[in-house]
C-alpha cells in the first residue's frame, strides 16, 4: 500500500502575479530557436541523445497536423499527407510514437490511432472506432496511452492502454475517467483518475499501477486536482494541482517512496529526469503570460521572459528541456535549452551527465 502524506515544502520564488524576472541559462547551456515561422509547433518531447519531435500545425486546423524530428541541428519532416498527426514521444532508441487520424470517421473526422515509426517503417498499434490519444514510449519499447470510449458522466469515459512490443492490455479499471498517462522504464505507469460528475469543475486523484501489482491512489485525499502526472525510473512521481480554486492557481507535489511533498505552490506541468530536475512553467498575471522554469542540480533556473506562452517542457537526463513559445493559437515555435558542444564535439559523446544511471525504484 502506498503511504500518502504530506510532509515537507519547497516553494520556488513567489506566488503567481508577480512579474517575470529575467532570463538565467544554467552553465553549459544554451537556449536554440529549433522552428521561427508564421506556423503553429507544439507538444514537443526529448529524448536522452537530444532528439526532439514535435507536431507542426501548418495550416488552418488541426488536421493539418504533421510530425517533426529534430536531430543534431537537421529538421525532419517525418509525414506530409494531410493526415491529423498529434501527440509525439521519442525514446533513447529513436522509436517514435504519436496519435494519427487514421481510423473510422467519426463526428470530428477520422478517429485517433496509435502509430509506432521505428528505423523508417510506420507500425500501426491500434484498429478500432475510438479515439486513443497521448502514447508514451519508454526505452522498452513498451507505449502507454489512454483510449477515450465516451461512457457518459455516470461511467467511465476513458481507460489507459499498455503495449508491451506483443499485446495490448487495458490498465485501468472501468471507473470514472482514466487520462494522460505517463511511463517509465520499470513500466510503472502512473495517470490521472478523473469524476467529471462533481460540482461545479471535475475532481480527481493520481493513480499508480506497477507491474504485478493493482493500481493505487498515491494522490493525498486533500489535494485538489491533482492531474498529468510524469514519473521517472527513480519512482518519483510529480503533477499538477490546484492551490486556490478561487483564482485557479495551480502547484505542483512530487510522490516518492509513498511520501507526498509540496515542491511549489505556483507552478504548471512538470516533467522530471531521472536524477529528479525539472521542468514546468508559471503563470504570471501582470504579463498574462507562461514562462518555463528549470530546477537543476538544487539550483532555479528561469528560461524565458518574453510576451509569449511558454509551455509543454519536456526534459532529459543531461537537464535539456525543449517546449512550446508563442501566442496560445497560431505563431507558436519550438525552443531547446541544450548543453554547448565543446570543441566541436557532441557533449553526449564520452562521460557525461547524459550518462546518469538511475537507482532502481
Amino acid at each position: 500500500m502506498w503511504r500518502s502524506t504530506p510532509v515537507a515544502m519547497v516553494v520556488v520564488g513567489s506566488l503567481a502575479g508577480s512579474a517575470a524576472g529575467q532570463v538565467q541559462i544554467p552553465p553549459r547551456y544554451e537556449i536554440v530557436q529549433i522552428t521561427e515561422n508564421p506556423y503553429k509547433e507544439s507538444r514537443p518531447a526529448i529524448n536522452n541523445h537530444a532528439q526532439c519531435v514535435f507536431r507542426g500545425r501548418l495550416g488552418a486546423n488541426e488536421f493539418s497536423d504533421e510530425i517533426f524530428l529534430y536531430d543534431d541541428g537537421e529538421l525532419i519532416r517525418l509525414t506530409d499527407d494531410g493526415v491529423r498527426d498529434t501527440d509525439p514521444d521519442i525514446n533513447d532508441d529513436g522509436t517514435i510514437v504519436w496519435s494519427r487520424g487514421i481510423g473510422p470517421d467519426g463526428p470530428y473526422g477520422p478517429t485517433l490511432e496509435i502509430v509506432m515509426w521505428q528505423d523508417g517503417e510506420l507500425t500501426r498499434l491500434t484498429d478500432d472506432d475510438v479515439d486513443d490519444f497521448a502514447p508514451q514510449i519508454n526505452n522498452l519499447g513498451h507505449v502507454v496511452w489512454y483510449k477515450w470510449i465516451g461512457g457518459g458522466c455516470e461511467d467511465s469515459n476513458a481507460v489507459v492502454c499498455f503495449y508491451d512490443a506483443s499485446t495490448i492490455e487495458q490498465i485501468s479499471d472501468a471507473d470514472w475517467s482514466h487520462c494522460s498517462p505517463a511511463i517509465n522504464d520499470h513500466d510503472w505507469i502512473a495517470w490521472t483518475r478523473y469524476d467529471f460528475c462533481q460540482e461545479p469543475w471535475w475532481d480527481s486523484e493520481i493513480m499508480l499501477y506497477a507491474p504485478g501489482g493493482e493500481p493505487e491512489v498515491i494522490s493525498p485525499p486533500e489535494t485538489y486536482e491533482p492531474h498529468h502526472p510524469t514519473i521517472n525510473n527513480s519512482g518519483q512521481v510529480a503533477w499538477t494541482f490546484t492551490v486556490d480554486p478561487d483564482t485557479g492557481q495551480n502547484g505542483i507535489e512530487v510522490w516518492g517512496d509513498g511520501v507526498v511533498t509540496l515542491f511549489t505552490d505556483s507552478g504548471i506541468g512538470p516533467d522530471l529526469n531521472d536524477r529528479g530536475d525539472m521542468c514546468f512553467y508559471r503563470w504570471y498575471d501582470d504579463e498574462e503570460t507562461y514562462q518555463m522554469w528549470l530546477y537543476l542540480k538544487g539550483e532555479f533556473y528561469q528560461l524565458s521572459d518574453d510576451p509569449f506562452w511558454n509551455v509543454d517542457g519536456d526534459i532529459n537526463n543531461a537537464g535539456e528541456v525543449v517546449w512550446s513559445s508563442g501566442q496560445p493559437l497560431w505563431g507558436v515555435d519550438i525552443r531547446l535549452l541544450r548543453l554547448v558542444p565543446a570543441n566541436g564535439m557532441d557533449p553526449g559523446n564520452g562521460p557525461d551527465i547524459r550518462d546518469v544511471r538511475p537507482l532502481d525504484p
